[in-house]
């Protein structure tokens, strides 16, 4: 029931601006709960030690994705200030983005 709430969130986290982010924290979930589960088991351990871990693991997951899906990722702009003033004698250069211009058009 746990991992169908991180995937939803991560859904909403991804359309939310986050994308490859929102992947993060079950990516990171299941990497710590695959060593820690690996490690007690080596000890000789039961994975019934390893509920409650697990459940504070997949509970940092669910509240990382929560601030990721209230706080959608701002949209960095830029160009957004107005270029200053020239200073008398130096030529003026507008931005541009030639250089990404028709990439992937086989030019």
């Amino acid at each position: 029931m746990l991992f169908i709430l991180e995937i939803v969130l991560t859904i909403v986290a991804w359309k939310r601006g986050w994308k490859g982010w929102a992947l993060v924290p079950i990516a990171f979930a299941v990497v710590i709960g695959f060593v820690i589960g690996a490690v007690i088991r080596a000890q000789g351990g039961s994975l019934e030690d390893v509920i409650p871990l697990t459940l504070v693991i997949d509970g940092a997951c669910i509240v990382s994705l929560i601030a990721l899906t209230a706080r959608g990722r701002q949209k960095v702009h830029i160009y957004s200030k107005k270029p200053a003033a020239p200073v008398m004698g130096t030529p003026t250069v507008e931005p541009t983005l030639k250089a990404t211009e028709g990439y992937g058009s086989g030019r």
